[in-house]
């Protein structure tokens, strides 16, 4: 995924890849040409990020695990 990308375009790539029933959150900011994934932490979630190389930390004021791709196109933010 390329910044050129449209967000569109973008799910429809990650629709065709992933369930996306897995999130229970999708938000589009074509501002910032992101789109932010929020879901609970599960092994199917992680291994979402971990295909799309989102590496996720863990956020000790939110106590969630969030992580953004390398042009901070894809944003995931896993909660208990």
């Amino acid at each position: 995924m390329t910044k050129e990308t449209s967000l569109v375009m973008k799910l429809e790539y990650i629709y065709e890849i992933v369930n996306l029933e897995t999130f229970y959150s999708i938000n589009c900011y074509p501002r910032r040409n992101e789109l932010t994934l929020q879901g609970e932490i599960s092994i199917a979630a992680v291994k979402v990020a971990k295909h799309f190389n989102v590496p996720l930390s863990y956020n000790e004021d939110t106590g969630n695990m969030v992580g953004e791709n390398e042009d901070g196109s894809l944003r995931i933010v896993l909660t208990d």
